[in-house]
């Protein structure tokens, strides 16, 4: 910083701390003001049982969403059934679910939960859009359009525990640890360090596979599982190395690697080009990988390339991302859900 633009800097900042204590204060109080409405603290598997419970529900609900002239009485009762399970979990989360219990959660609990929070919310937003265009046009057969508003991300309209978050507030804020979703992941975002109670409720530490696990409802987002406590590190790396294969192109004549654009947008967070490289090396750059169109003749060749290192040097280029609305993206079928209480993968 330049000498004569230090000084007019230093009141300004002044001015900043004082007003980050009245907003930290004034965030803390009301957050202690909303956990006295409650009386119980749910435990960890009670939390993320909820947090399954909604998501099982919407997936099946997807299974049985068109309604027809001719659905039976036991189809517009499982229906109806699964509407109401639904709204009860909702409800469960809203009314008996406290902040204090949510900052008490494990590490992985967290991301369990958040996870499935985020993709459940998500996915009842893409239903509500869509039932509204059903209406505006006729077309019940929509399920695909333009990309999603902005809007959607940073509205605070998700109620749990007593306050509103947004699925900026979960997916920058609890499960990236209130890193701002600009500038490849490199800053923390301060509003969110200074003005709301998303610290005490975020995670320790940054886990970059979870970047595979948040479907954000557009077509290039890895598609949906259900996360559980006791398997979430099996269950991400499944989701990482199953989205990586899908998504990454080894081009040997031009020596490039081509991947998801997610790696360009949150750079930061995957420990920039060596953890990449990393990322790559451990759960994509097998014998079981293809080359793409411009691929090795043999298995053998593409073992001895990985294992000299050479894709270290290739050119990492990220693919352009489809941002068109993509809904009912799940890694499992309605089949393989047994009951609200099933754990997935």
């Amino acid at each position: 910083m330049h000498e004569q633009n230090s000084q007019p800097i230093i009141p300004v900042l002044s001015l900043l701390r004082l007003v980050r204590i009245f907003i930290s204060e004034l965030g803390y109080n009301i957050m202690k003001a909303s956990e006295t409405l409650h009386y119980s603290s749910m435990s960890q598997d009670e939390l993320v049982s909820i947090s399954k419970c909604l998501l099982l529900a919407i997936r099946k609900s997807d299974s049985v969403f068109t309604v027809t002239p001719t659905d039976s009485i036991e189809e517009k009762d499982e229906r109806g059934l699964l509407v109401d399970i639904m709204e009860e979990q909702q409800k469960r989360l809203q009314h008996d679910v406290t902040l204090k219990s949510l900052q008490q959660l494990f590490e992985n609990g967290k991301k369990a939960f958040w996870i499935n929070i985020y993709n459940s919310f998500l996915q009842l937003r893409l239903r509500d859009h869509y039932r509204q265009q059903q209406q505006n046009k006729g077309d019940a057969s929509t399920t695909t359009t333009s990309a999603t508003p902005g809007s959607w991300y940073t509205t605070r309209n998700i109620p749990i525990g007593g306050r509103l978050f947004s699925l900026d507030d979960v997916e920058h804020g609890i499960l990236r640890k209130y890193r701002w979703k600009y500038l490849y992941g490199y800053l923390p975002h301060l509003p969110m360090v200074w003005c709301t109670p998303i610290p005490k409720l975020a995670v320790k530490s940054l886990d970059c596979r979870i970047h595979f696990a948040l479907n954000c409802g557009a077509k290039s987002c890895p598609p949906i599982a259900c996360y559980s406590a006791e398997k979430i590190d099996i269950q991400l790396d499944q989701a990482t190395r199953t989205f990586l294969k899908q998504e990454t192109v080894m081009a040997y004549t031009t020596q490039e690697i081509r991947i998801s654009k997610i790696f360009y947008w949150y750079y930061g967070d995957f420990g920039g080009k060596r953890g990449i490289h990393e990322l790559l090396e451990k759960y994509c750059l097998d014998s079981s990988v293809h080359g793409g169109e411009t691929g090795p003749n043999s298995t053998s060749e593409h073992d001895k390339t990985v294992e000299a290192g050479v894709t270290r040097d290739f050119r990492l280029v990220y693919k352009s991302f489809s941002w068109e609305q993509n809904a009912h993206n799940y890694a499992f079928s309605p089949e393989d859900i047994s009951s609200s209480h099933t754990s997935q993968m």
